[in-house]
Formats: C-alpha cells, sequence, structure tokens
C-alpha cells in the first residue's frame, strides 16, 4: 500500500508481513506496533493503547509531510475465526474519537464482509461512525457452516453457498452510504472497494468478474428503489 493509504486493518495480510521485515521509520514501527495488537492474545487493551500512544508521540517528533497519509482503522469481529481485537464499531468508535484529537487524518474502515461477523445491519454498522468513517469495503462472508471452505473472514465471492452477502445486502449497504451523505455530496473523494478472495481451484479473474457484476446489480437495484 501506499504511504498515502496506510490501513491498520491489515495487520494479517502477507502486504504487511513483508513490510515489516523492511520497516526503518521510527513512524512504520508505531505502526506495526499498531497492526500487531489485532493478533495479540495477551494483554491486548494495553497493548493497543500502548501502540496508539506511540504513533502519536512519534509523529510529534517530525516535521509535518507535505502529503500527511490517511490512517484508517478497521473494525472487526471478536467471536469469529480470526477473533480479532476491535469490534463491534463501538469499540472501533472510542479509539478512533481518542486519536482524532491530535490527529484529524485517521478515521475508520467498515467492512461490509464484518456485519454478518458482528450481527450488525448496515444502519448499525455505518449511522454511529459516519463522521470518522474514510474507506469502505464491500465484501462477503460465510458465517454458519464451520466446514465451509471459506468460513469466517475469507473474503469469498457473491453468491457462493453459505455466503452471507450477495446483490441484496449490497443494496442496502449503498443506500445507507448515500443516507449518512458518504457518497452523493460534493467534496473530496470517497473510497470504496472490493475485499474478494479465490479459494483453492477457483480464477481470480471469475471472482472479479463476479464482484463487478455484483456491484452493477446492486447499483441498478438502488437506482430502481430511488424511483
Amino acid at each position: 500500500q501506499s504511504a498515502a493509504a496506510l490501513s491498520l486493518s491489515d495487520g494479517g495480510t502477507g502486504v504487511s508481513r513483508r513490510r515489516a521485515r523492511g520497516i526503518t521509520e521510527p513512524r512504520e514501527r508505531a505502526l506495526m506496533l499498531l497492526l500487531q495488537a489485532s493478533r495479540a492474545l495477551m494483554s491486548t487493551k494495553v497493548f493497543l493503547e500502548r501502540s496508539l500512544k506511540d504513533l502519536r508521540e512519534v509523529d510529534k517528533t517530525r516535521p509535518p509531510p507535505a502529503e500527511p497519509p490517511g490512517f484508517s482503522f478497521g473494525e472487526v469481529q471478536r467471536d469469529v475465526e480470526k477473533k480479532s481485537l476491535v469490534g463491534p464499531n463501538n469499540i472501533a468508535l472510542r479509539i478512533v474519537q481518542d486519536v482524532r484529537k491530535e490527529y484529524d487524518n485517521f478515521g475508520l474502515l467498515v467492512d461490509l464482509s464484518h456485519l454478518p461477523l458482528l450481527g450488525q445491519t448496515p444502519e448499525d454498522a455505518l449511522v454511529p461512525v459516519k463522521d470518522y468513517l474514510m474507506h469502505v469495503r464491500i465484501g462477503n462472508a460465510v458465517v454458519g457452516d464451520r466446514s465451509h471452505p471459506a468460513y469466517g473472514d475469507a473474503h469469498p465471492w457473491f453468491g457462493i453457498r453459505g455466503g452471507a452477502n450477495d446483490v441484496d445486502e449490497v443494496v442496502p449497504f449503498l443506500r445507507v452510504l448515500f443516507d449518512i451523505g458518504y457518497l452523493g455530496n460534493a467534496g473530496p473523494p470517497r473510497t470504496v472497494s472490493f475485499e474478494v478472495k479465490s479459494l483453492p481451484g477457483e480464477a481470480p479473474e471469475i471472482v472479479i468478474a463476479n464482484a463487478k457484476r455484483t456491484l452493477n446489480e446492486a447499483w441498478a437495484g438502488l437506482e430502481v428503489a430511488s424511483c
């Protein structure tokens, strides 16, 4: 990822692991502490608070960059599969509110694929954090069947057997994004991305095409509903 779009919810990805081996900047070392906090199983609250404090203290010792990077922090689930630290969004919201007292380039990422894992509706996930929303992702998840190869936060294609999200779930998610003003208003560009992953034996190109088709159908459904 670029320095201008670091995501604190990407702590478990191969990209972050590769970055961890090459980190030299104090800002990046502090960021990696925060990324690792989402995996910590002992003293997690203390570790997270210390990491946030380190990140802010490092920033105070450095001249402001010409283009301050934006940090997005994702709410995730605590009870299914990965059992990550920060979730649901009321906890993430408190963290962001604390950091925002000093830094206005720190915000939240909300991922549609996490909503069924958290037992939340689009309104539950988006409305309380609308003033801190910096990034939105659209994805799918499998919740009920632990034997499913895509169980948990695996981001399978839309419409997969046992999946929680498809066109019918993307439509209300987009609608709430318009309702809260994240989409549809004049202002800086907004980030909406997809996170999808092919299962073993699946062609990535087919999974990507499936995501595009899901967005197109959901967008058409949104337009019909607004007429």
